[in-house]
């Protein structure tokens, strides 16, 4: 199939209507009039949230109380939001009233380091989990609060809360000072970073049962889960994929594959995550000209500059080691789902839509292409990555995942577009 045909066709397939993924949001409405609850919100400075769900802990002090707790699968997660009154973090509609029922809102830079000692701001892989031993596609249902969550087309968004977490509407505020959204989404911050600009947060929502991924400025405010255990130490990193736990994507910019993940898979070893080497010679691009998606997606590079930029003992697969990959890991119609990251993937609408299951550690991003007219296109949507192996004097093969489906597709385009770069050990 011709590249530039094969876009048309796919530009139309974008706005054939996906239905998304629903947003997760943290939220409880339970108006629980016992004792405890009301002794436990007489402050506005600690951790409150009323809701009758989890155990308190007596060895773990939230301010003037002990703070809710709940064990689920091997993970113990506090049972309510952080509730400290620290700078940069906000009452919804600045109303205390709202503090006691869903605790504050805080950026990322103080959500990361506002954890009690013993505790932390859970990562994306400890959510990840959560979500796993919560029944994974039902989660949210069984993390929402039993009330607190609006109704949405005549049918009730509250969950069951089966563990206890208890998880309640909060809404959010944006960084222009709006408030928006409490009663619809509960949004809480990982410790794991997109950037330096972006982080990733996790959603429930009042529309579906789903826990839902995506990554924002990190001068929004948003709820606070912590986590017991002290392994990501506030830090920003996250102890997903790959051996190099830092997701500000440095790949190859030493000059060597010592600053990439990498993963084995098979009898082959990747780097599992794009190259982001400048190289000192040819012709290469971060998404729109913007240095922050080359922090993301890594770089783009032409076809020429492509087959001379992975470091030392490493080398552009060509057709037949990207064949032998897809063949290892199930083959074409299953391959994508495999290989794509479990986050980062939207449909034409913005929405989280068409993340993978990343079981391999092969974390494969979206992060588009330019056009040989200088125009970048479809971040979010697709990955494209260039092969080794040429199609006539002026192509070359790549491979590339789309949102819509779980295949890796392979397809030809002008040697002078540019695509990403996944490495393979030579």
């Amino acid at each position: 199939m011709n590249f530039f045909n094969r876009q048309g066709w796919g530009r139309l397939l974008l706005l054939a209507g996906v239905v998304a993924l629903g947003l997760v949001g943290c939220g409880d409405g339970d108006e629980d009039s016992s004792d405890d609850n009301n002794n436990a919100n007489n402050s506005n400075n600690n951790g409150g949230n009323n809701n009758g769900s989890g155990n308190y802990d007596y060895t773990l002090s939230c301010g003037d109380r002990p703070c809710k707790t709940v064990k689920i699968g091997s993970q113990t997660w506090m049972a309510e939001n952080l509730n400290y009154m620290v700078d940069s973090s906000w009452c919804y509609n600045n109303d205390p009233t709202n503090c006691d029922m869903y605790g504050r809102m805080y950026r990322w830079a103080t959500a990361r380091t506002i954890c009690p000692s013993g505790w932390h701001l859970p990562s994306i892989q400890e959510w990840e989990d959560l979500e796993s031993a919560a029944g994974s596609k039902v989660a949210g249902k069984k993390l929402k609060s039993t009330s607190g969550w609006n109704d949405y087309n005549g049918k009730s968004g509250n969950g069951t809360d089966d563990y206890g977490f208890s998880a309640l509407p909060g809404g959010y505020i944006f960084p222009s000072g709006a408030f928006a959204y409490i009663g619809d989404f509960g949004i809480w911050w990982t410790v794991t970073d997109y950037g330096d600009e972006k982080a990733i947060r996790r959603s429930i929502e009042y529309r579906n049962d789903g826990v839902s991924t995506y990554y924002i400025d990190k001068n929004y405010g948003f709820s606070v889960r912590c986590v017991e255990g002290n392994n990501n130490n506030g830090n920003g990193k996250d102890t997903s994929s790959g051996n190099n736990n830092n997701k500000i994507n440095n790949c190859g910019k030493d000059g060597t594959a010592n600053s990439c993940k990498t993963i084995k898979i098979g009898t082959q070893t990747w780097m599992a995550e794009n190259l982001n080497r400048t190289p000192s010679s040819g012709n290469s691009w971060c998404y729109g000209d913007k240095p922050d998606s080359c922090a993301v997606y890594g770089r783009l590079y032409d076809w020429n500059t492509a087959k001379t930029v992975c470091p030392a003992g490493w080398k552009l697969p060509d057709t037949a080691d990207w064949n032998r990959l897809v063949t290892t890991v199930g083959g074409r119609e299953i391959a994508g789902k495999k290989l794509k990251s479990t986050y980062g993937w939207k449909n034409a609408w913005g929405e989280d839509y068409g993340n993978g299951s990343d079981s391999l550690g092969f974390s494969a991003l979206p992060g588009g292409i330019r056009y040989t007219d200088g125009s970048f296109h479809d971040a979010n949507l697709t990955g494209y990555w260039w092969t080794a192996t040429e199609n006539g004097a002026r192509a070359a093969y790549f491979r590339d995942m789309l949102y819509l489906y779980d295949i890796v597709h392979g397809d030809n385009s002008d040697i002078a577009s540019g695509l990403s770069v996944r490495c393979v050990k030579d």
